[in-house]
């Protein structure tokens, strides 16, 4: 599935010097001049999944965006679907790489 357009911009969503704090806990963003991920920052979206939905997937094609998780988690199946050749996201993993 193509990841979906982003929401309209929330009140509620932190600002962009709370989402710098966070990146900067996590490689590469840690080694990252302040300027250099902040221009990351500024030309980002933010988007929200619900348990269950699928992000991306094979039929999706070459992938077009590289996704940062910021939190939660986000399990996935190798393409045979094999209970073994799952994986794991967690906040600050950026997939699919």
């Amino acid at each position: 599935m193509v990841p979906n357009p982003p929401p309209p911009p929330n009140p509620a969503t932190p600002g962009t010097d709370t989402l710098h704090a966070e990146m900067q806990q996590f490689a590469p963003f840690a080694q990252m001049q302040a300027k250099h991920l902040q221009r990351l920052i500024d030309s980002a979206s933010q988007s929200s999944y619900s348990a269950g939905e699928t992000i991306v997937a094979p039929v999706s094609g070459v992938p077009t965006h590289l996704l940062y998780l910021r939190q939660g988690l986000v399990l996935g199946r190798g393409k045979d679907d094999r209970e073994d050749a799952g994986f794991e996201f967690e906040p600050g993993d950026l997939f699919p790489i």
